[in-house]
C-alpha cells in the first residue's frame, strides 16, 4: 500500500504523506489556485503527471521525476486541423463542436509495448497519444482519433457491429418509419426494465449511410431499458429479408418482446446528446411531434418520470 496520495482539486493538488505512526498529513499544494483535472502516477518509472486546466490559458500538462520537488511542462494536446473542404462536426442538435482541446479527463500511461506512450482522453472527445523521446526530453503529440459529436471516425473493433449479409436499407428505412410517433414499445424493451409505462413519443429516427457503415439515429422523450439495442436488431432482420417492414406495426401492437429481433450488440451505442425547450431539433425529427415539447406544454400523464420539455438523442 502506498505511503503517498496526489489529490487534485480545484485550489491546486496536494500531496498527503503517511507518517511513521499511521496519521496522514498534508502539506502546502503544487500549482496553488489551478484546477487540477487529472493526475495519475506512471507505474513504468513512478513519474508523476498532472494536468492543470488554466480556463482562458488552456490546459497543461505536468510531470514530476522526483516526487512533485520538481514538476516541468509537457507538450499540450493538440487537435489536428480540419482538412479543406471536410464539413464540421456538428452534435445531434446541429451545434459545430469546436476542435479545440477544453479539458482532458483521462490519462493513462501505455502498456508494457508501449514504453513511452502515453493515452489522452479530452473535451471534445478525442483520443490523443503522446510519444516522450527521453533522449532530448521532448515530446510530440500524434495518433489523433477524433471521436467529437458520435464514434465516426474511428470505426474498428467494438464500435460498430459487423453484419456479414447485405441489408436492404430501403426496407429498414420503411421499419423504422412504423415506429415514429406517440407509441407503446413494450415489444423493444429487456426484461427487468423499471419503468411503469412503455409509451413514448420517438420524434425522430431514421438511418444514415457513410461509406461502409449505417448508423440509426434516435430522438425520443425517453428509451426504455434495450429499447435502442433491440430496434437495431429487428431492423437488421428486416434489412436481411427475415422479415417484411410491414410487421414492425404488428410487432408494436402485440407488445410481446419475443417477436422481435435478437438485440443488436452495443458496439457504438451511445447517447449524444439531450435537449431541451427551445434547443433546435435535428433536421430528421418530425416538427408535429416535437411542437409540444418545444411549446412547454405538459405530455400525457402516461408519460412516466421524464420532464414534459425533455428531448433525449441516442444513436
Amino acid at each position: 500500500m502506498s505511503d503517498r496520495l496526489l489529490i487534485g482539486t480545484k485550489k491546486g493538488l496536494f500531496t498527503v504523506q503517511r507518517s511513521g505512526a499511521g496519521r496522514w498529513t498534508s502539506g502546502p499544494p503544487a500549482f496553488p489556485g489551478v484546477p487540477v483535472s487529472m493526475v495519475c502516477r506512471d507505474p513504468r518509472d513512478g513519474g508523476e503527471l498532472v494536468v492543470l486546466n488554466h480556463g482562458h490559458f488552456g490546459v497543461k500538462i505536468h510531470r514530476s521525476d522526483d516526487k512533485g520537488a520538481n514538476w516541468r511542462e509537457l507538450a499540450a494536446p493538440a487537435y489536428p486541423p480540419v482538412p479543406a473542404g471536410e464539413p464540421p462536426i456538428v452534435d445531434m442538435i446541429g451545434r459545430t463542436i469546436p476542435q479545440t482541446l477544453k479539458d482532458v479527463w483521462a490519462l493513462v500511461p501505455g502498456g508494457k509495448d508501449q514504453p513511452k506512450r502515453l493515452w489522452c482522453g479530452t473535451i471534445p472527445g478525442g483520443l490523443i497519444s503522446l510519444c516522450i523521446i527521453a533522449d532530448s526530453r521532448r515530446e510530440c503529440w500524434s495518433g489523433m482519433a477524433a471521436m467529437a459529436g458520435r464514434i465516426r471516425r474511428v470505426p474498428g473493433r467494438g464500435s460498430a457491429w459487423r453484419v456479414v449479409a447485405p441489408l436492404d436499407l430501403g426496407a429498414m428505412e420503411a421499419a423504422a418509419a412504423a415506429c415514429r410517433g406517440r407509441l407503446d414499445f413494450a415489444a423493444f424493451q429487456s426484461s427487468g426494465s423499471p419503468r411503469r409505462s412503455t409509451v413514448r413519443t420517438m420524434f425522430g429516427l431514421r438511418w444514415e449511410e457513410e461509406g461502409p457503415l449505417l448508423h440509426l439515429d434516435a430522438v425520443a422523450d425517453g428509451f426504455l431499458y434495450g429499447m435502442v439495442r433491440c430496434m437495431a436488431g429487428t431492423f437488421v432482420e428486416v434489412g436481411r429479408r427475415a422479415r417484411a417492414p410491414e410487421t414492425v406495426s404488428t410487432l408494436l401492437a402485440s407488445r410481446d418482446r419475443r417477436l422481435a429481433g435478437a438485440s443488436a450488440p452495443a458496439h457504438g451505442l451511445c447517447l449524444l446528446a439531450v435537449g431541451y425547450a427551445g434547443d433546435r431539433p435535428p433536421p430528421f425529427v418530425d416538427p408535429a411531434l416535437a411542437a409540444p415539447v418545444e411549446s412547454g406544454r405538459p405530455r400525457p400523464r402516461d408519460l412516466p418520470e421524464a420532464s414534459g420539455d425533455l428531448r433525449t438523442c441516442g444513436s
